[in-house]
């Protein structure tokens, strides 16, 4: 009876000691993944940021200034029924 309870014993502490680092591994796991979570949150919000100062300045009014400022001459550019408002360099400005 002894040495079974015994084996019994010993047979339980293998699967306590089995499921404690199963345990351990996915907790190991679920942290690496809330990691990658914050990362391409960080990642996500830095394309944001780039992509936000990409169009301040290339808003139509800032090119018009720079293409002022250096002095090149634009003309309108082509559209359908609506106004022409943007302007583009000549072929003039472009061969210099």
């Amino acid at each position: 009876m002894l040495p079974r309870l015994l084996l019994l014993l010993i047979g339980l502490s293998v699967i306590g000691s089995a499921a404690l680092e199963l345990r351990r591994q996915r907790n190991e796991q679920l942290h690496a993944v809330a990691e990658l979570h914050l990362q391409m949150d960080r990642s996500r919000k830095a394309t944001w940021d780039t992509q936000y100062r990409i169009v301040e300045l290339t808003s139509p009014a800032r090119l018009q200034a720079a293409l002022d400022r250096l002095q090149i001459p634009t003309r309108p550019v082509p559209t359908r029924g609506a106004p022409q408002v943007h302007a583009v360099p000549t072929a003039e400005a472009s061969h210099e």
